[in-house]
């Protein structure tokens, strides 16, 4: 499910806050970056949902395994 933390050819991780080798705060200092912050967070939640939502949409092919 971390697949939307990546770029589609995974070579490199998405950050939700501007990135600089650890160099930089770890947390929001403004608004602009709060909300870049907020959009960033709240795009991956959705796509991780809808992620999510395909999975528990495929038939499920254990129903019924292990019980007698």
């Amino acid at each position: 499910m971390l697949q939307d933390l990546v770029t589609k050819d995974c070579s490199e991780v998405r950050f939700f806050m501007p990135f600089d080798d650890f160099n930089l705060p770890a947390v929001p200092t403004d608004r602009d970056t709060y909300n870049e912050y907020r959009r960033l967070s709240m795009e991956f939640i959705e796509a991780r949902n809808l992620r999510i939502g395909g999975y528990s949409a495929l038939p499920n092919d254990f129903a019924g395994q292990g019980q007698n």
